[in-house]
Parts: C-alpha cells; structure tokens; sequence
C-alpha cells in the first residue's frame, strides 16, 4: 500500500471470534422436534391436561441445557443463570402438576 509515496507495511489480517453457538437455531430445531412428539403421544394421553406437563418438561429441559451453551448472561443463585433457574422451578412445578392429576 502506497501512503504519501511511500509503500507502508501493512500487518497480516487475523481474525479475532468469539466460539459461539446459535441457540436460536438449536432452540428453533428443538421445539419442532418437542411439537412433533407431543402431536404423536395426543392420541395416547390418560388425561386431560398431561400434554401440557410433558410440554413443560419438554421446554424445561431443553431451555436449562441451551442456556448452558450461552455465555451472555451471568450466574444468579447457586451458579445456574436465572433462566437456568426458572427451568428447574417449571421443571418441579410440572411434576407436582403431574401427580396432581
């Protein structure tokens, strides 16, 4: 490159990134996979109400273990991010509304 007549060195172009996952597409993938299987186990519920709890711990999940390959949000109570958190609390209160019905 000619600056001012003069040729000035310049230095190799290296490119600096980051290791990140798309979660959007893992999150997208999941849930249809997660639709797919509550849409075939519909015709064999043994109540009303169960494909909603299998929902739940289908998402609470599968939002506790994307959340691990984020690295965006900080750790809030006992290292786990808040959505990690969350996940385990619907996680528990699909399973008490699980034996409840």
């Amino acid at each position: 490159v000619l600056r001012n007549g003069q040729e000035v060195a310049i230095p190799r172009f290296v490119p600096r990134t980051v290791s990140l996952h798309p979660t959007q597409v893992y999150e997208t993938v999941s849930m249809l996979i997660l639709m797919v299987v509550l849409l075939l186990y519909y015709p064999f519920r043994r109540h009303d109400g169960q494909l909603l709890t299998f929902f739940l711990f289908g998402y609470a999940i599968h939002r506790f273990l994307n959340e691990q390959l984020r690295n965006d949000t900080d750790p809030v109570f006992a290292g786990l991010t808040i959505s990690q958190n969350i996940s385990i609390g619907m996680f528990l209160f699909a399973l008490a509304l699980e034996v409840a019905l």
